[in-house]
C-alpha cells in the first residue's frame, strides 16, 4: 500500500529539491485584499466569503480550475517569475509575487502538478504515470503519495516550474515577502504595505524579462490605493488579461 506524505517527508523532499519558498503571483493591486485577510483562498473558499467573488477571478482562466476540478485547491508555483507572471509583465501590468517560506505551507494533504492548470488545453491526451495520477475525477494527473511525490521532484529540471497545490487556505505568515520586479512597484507596494500596517518585508528582483512602463500601469496603482482603502469591496478594475 502506498504510504501517505507526511510534512515532514514533504519538507525533506522539497527542501533536497531545492525549494525553499511557494510562489504566488498576484496583481498588484490585489495586494490589498490579500493583506487584509492575511490569506490565500481557493475559488471555492472565494465563492463562499466574498459577496461577489467572480470579480476576484481572471476572466480569462476563472473557470478553468473549477471545471478540471482544482476549484478547491490554492495555486502556488515551485519557483519564482512564473510563465503567468512573465506574460502579464511583457505587457507592462504591475504584478507581484508573494514568496511563502515553504515550511509554513506544508499540509499532509498537497498535491503537486507538472501542468500549469489554467493554461492546459486537451487534458485528455495527458496520460497517468508512476509520479502523477489522476485523484478524485480530477482532469490532470497530479502527485501526493510519497512514493509518487519522490518520483515526481526526481523527474523535475532544476529550471522547471510546477504547481503546488494546497487546500482550500495558505495562511500568509510574517515571514512572506512580497517580491516586485521594478523599482517604482517596489516604491509603491512599501506604501501600501506601510499604509496597511503589514509586516510584511518588499524586495525588488531584477527583471530579466521586458517589463515595459506603460501609461495604462497608473490605472492599477489608482486601483490599489482605492481598494486600500476598502479591501473587502469588489476588485473592479479594468480587463486586464486583454490589455
Amino acid at each position: 500500500m502506498m504510504r501517505e506524505l507526511r510534512s515532514d517527508d514533504l519538507f525533506c523532499l522539497l527542501s533536497a529539491a531545492g525549494v525553499g519558498f511557494a510562489y504566488h503571483a498576484a496583481p498588484l493591486h490585489y495586494l490589498p485584499l490579500i493583506c487584509a485577510s492575511g490569506a490565500l483562498y481557493s475559488k471555492a473558499q472565494q465563492r463562499a466569503r466574498f459577496a461577489r467573488p467572480a470579480t476576484h477571478f481572471r476572466s480569462s482562466s476563472r473557470d478553468k480550475d473549477i471545471d478540471y476540478g482544482f476549484g478547491d485547491f490554492v495555486h502556488l508555483f515551485s519557483a519564482d517569475a512564473s510563465p503567468l507572471l512573465r506574460s502579464k509583465l511583457r505587457q507592462g501590468i504591475p504584478h507581484v509575487e508573494l514568496m511563502i517560506p515553504i515550511r509554513e505551507i506544508l499540509h499532509s494533504l498537497i498535491h503537486f502538478c507538472r501542468y500549469n492548470i489554467a493554461y492546459t488545453e486537451m487534458p485528455e491526451t495527458i496520460e497517468d504515470t508512476p509520479s502523477a495520477k489522476r485523484y478524485a475525477g480530477r482532469a490532470l494527473p497530479t502527485a501526493c503519495k510519497l512514493a509518487e511525490v519522490c518520483h515526481f521532484l526526481q523527474e523535475t529540471k532544476a529550471s522547471e516550474h510546477f504547481e503546488i497545490l494546497v487546500p482550500h487556505i495558505v495562511r500568509l505568515p510574517a515571514s512572506t515577502m512580497i517580491q516586485v520586479y521594478s523599482q517604482r512597484d517596489a516604491d509603491v507596494m512599501k506604501k501600501l504595505i506601510e499604509h496597511m500596517g503589514s509586516v510584511w518585508s518588499v524586495q525588488r528582483k531584477e527583471a530579466d524579462m521586458p517589463y515595459p512602463e506603460r501609461d495604462h500601469a497608473e490605472i492599477f496603482y489608482s486601483a490599489a490605493w482605492k481598494h486600500a482603502a476598502d479591501p473587502d469591496g469588489d476588485i473592479l478594475t479594468p480587463e486586464f488579461d486583454y490589455i
